[in-house]
């Protein structure tokens, strides 16, 4: 593997870049807490049941283990038998990173592996696209679910579901064409746009990318990631329904649909390109009990408030212990490896 470049630059473009994601989250917190009692929403969350708070980090955090698990069967015809612990610390410096600065998080992850594991950063970046395409299309059948179990028409109070559903699909369907194209026709393509040497040097670095984007094969990998992806699926929604205990939020019914509505519309909210999910988590899951449900708006904040915070929180803490453990291990891993990441090096 080559050396970093050191660090990146900041450019007009990057500060601007910085600027709006800002500028997003905080017009999603002012609207999130927009003539809320704060002294009421501390109150209720100072209410909580510190038992199901305690249930709440462990399903949390076992949902997170079990996404390094999936990561590692994606990662099986690069290389198999990858550190589950590398995968671990990898995929929570990512998750640290985000809560940050949005997307930074899925480069440090393929550096950090790469660096770990010796294999091509750039391969490992294409196994996390992977990764996303899933969440997308689990994300999507989890919000088809919700239309179903939901008593109503969600689609009346979110009218914006039914085009994102399909919108969705599209780009997924659209991605995929591209990929297998390029795959196909790269060097022919590739080379006659850009000739010369980086020609040569952008078909190596798209080769390493489709193996990492082909990496998920065979019948048995097939299967094991479709039960790591339920079972993801299951731990977030159940991650959900502990925290409607925790802040007592039950409604007459089947909690656990409640549970999955928000789970599912709700992740929405963390998609959006704002640090860890702030701002926009709150304003949709806040807008999911309220409009849905009839929750009490300082009830429905309360609980977006609490659940983002103790899994930011988590988030953090296990990213720190990542850089820890590395340092531990390998004194030559610094916190600036991620931070002057120059993909085009990536070997």
């Amino acid at each position: 593997m080559t050396s970093d470049s050191g660090l990146k630059k900041f450019t007009l473009k990057n500060i601007s870049g910085l600027l709006f994601t800002f500028g997003i989250t905080a017009a999603f917190v002012y609207i999130a807490f927009r003539g809320i009692d704060l002294s009421r929403l501390l109150d209720d969350m100072k209410s909580v049941s510190l038992m199901w708070i305690a249930i709440y980090v462990f399903l949390n955090i076992l949902a997170h283990y079990v996404r390094a698990v999936r990561w590692k069967v994606i990662l099986n015809t690069i290389k198999p038998e990858t550190s589950s612990i590398n995968l671990f610390n990898s995929l929570m410096i990512g998750y640290g990173m985000n809560n940050f600065i949005p997307r930074l998080g899925e480069i440090s992850r393929a550096v950090s592996l790469g660096y770990l594991e010796q294999i091509s950063r750039t391969a490992v970046l294409g196994t996390i696209v992977v990764e996303r395409i899933l969440d997308i299309i689990l994300f999507g059948a989890a919000v088809l679910i919700s239309l179903i179990i939901y008593n109503g028409n969600i689609a009346v109070t979110f009218p914006w579901i039914n085009s994102l559903l399909i919108t969705g699909s599209l780009f997924i369907g659209s991605f995929i064409a591209v990929i297998f194209f390029l795959a196909r026709y790269k060097e022919t393509y590739i080379k006659k746009i850009f000739p010369g040497k980086l020609g040569i040097r952008i078909t190596e670095l798209f080769v390493k990318l489709i193996t990492g984007l082909s990496s998920l094969r065979g019948t048995k990998n097939y299967i094991y990631t479709a039960i790591t992806s339920v079972a993801i699926m299951g731990l977030y929604a159940l991650t959900s329904y502990a925290g409607f205990y925790a802040m007592d939020l039950t409604i007459d019914g089947n909690n656990f649909y409640m549970a999955w509505v928000v789970m599912s519309i709700g992740a929405i909210g963390v998609m959006i390109p704002t640090p860890g999910g702030i701002g926009s988590y709150h304003t949709i899951t806040k807008s999911i009990l309220v409009l849905l449900y009839g929750i009490d708006p300082v009830k429905a904040l309360a609980y977006a408030t609490l659940t983002h915070a103790i899994s930011f929180i988590i988030q953090i803490i296990l990213a720190v212990a990542a850089f820890i453990h590395i340092g531990h291990r390998d004194k030559s891993f610094k916190f600036s490896n991620l931070l002057s990441a120059n993909m085009n090096n990536s070997q």
